[in-house]
């Protein structure tokens, strides 16, 4: 029986602007309007992309062990009377 155990708790804000491209945001510019010369955007490009892949891979590991895991599982017991 395979039996795993995994707890992940994660509480990190980060707030990072560039101080040459203040106005980049890689949620809703992306890679398309990324200057290439810029390490810091490429830097905060990067970290977006990360925590996006983290996100997904969390998401995916839950969804197929999801019916593996019984510890959210209440089993409800009833007795018969006599």
């Amino acid at each position: 029986m395979l039996k795993f155990h995994y707890k992940l708790r994660l509480n990190q804000a980060i707030r990072a602007k560039c101080e040459r491209h203040p106005a980049y945001d890689p949620s809703t510019a992306g890679k398309d309007h990324i200057n290439d010369r810029c390490a810091t955007c490429k830097d905060i490009l990067d970290l977006y992309e990360s925590k996006l892949s983290l996100e997904k891979a969390v998401k995916n590991f839950e969804r197929r062990a999801g019916s593996w895991d019984t510890s959210k599982k209440s089993v409800k017991v009833t007795t018969a009377s006599a």
